[in-house]
């Protein structure tokens, strides 16, 4: 039974999240936006490998809501009179639930996100910051060296990557 402490501590996990996204990547000179798709990217990879090919819809997203933290994932199904396929189907009786003015054939948007979510995507989001620090880290170092091609350098070697 969910709480409204335990909503609170969520929101604030949320919020935290796009706080530390931001502040990363501020002080590493990333691009949030770049950073919050890569993070979305990763989501929808971890969603697709916690639910399984078969029950994962064939047009699906990942959002972050920047001001909230709120995660989502997004299915995009069909309105039908009858559902031959619940994973990417919707049927005309629960679409009308949604909005009322749906018809067959329509492409209605449905939040399919899982209940437990929140942990993956927090450790989801995690390991992709880290990669994608280490990436921009990379980049920058080949960049300053490129620029310092031809040219006749000193250096002392500290220790070698494996």
């Amino acid at each position: 039974m969910r709480t409204a402490r335990n909503s609170k501590i969520d929101r604030e996990r949320k919020a935290q999240i796009v706080d530390a996204i931001r502040a990363i990547s501020h002080e590493k000179g990333i691009d949030e936006l770049e950073m919050l798709a890569t993070i979305e990217r990763a989501l929808e990879a971890a969603y697709r490998k916690n639910t399984g090919e078969e029950k994962t819809p064939k047009n699906y997203k990942a959002r972050i809501d920047q001001k909230t933290g709120e995660i989502q994932i997004v299915a995009y199904k069909i309105v039908a009179e009858e559902v031959e396929d619940s994973v990417n189907q919707i049927s005309l009786e629960n679409a009308i639930k949604l909005k009322k003015y749906y018809l067959p054939g329509d492409i209605i948007e449905v939040d399919v996100t899982p209940a437990s979510f929140l942990r993956t995507a927090a450790q989801t989001a995690k390991q992709v910051i880290t990669q994608k620090l280490r990436e921009t880290e990379n980049g920058r170092i080949a960049q300053e060296y490129t620029e310092k091609e031809n040219d006749i350098l000193t250096a002392v070697v500290l220790g070698e990557d494996a």
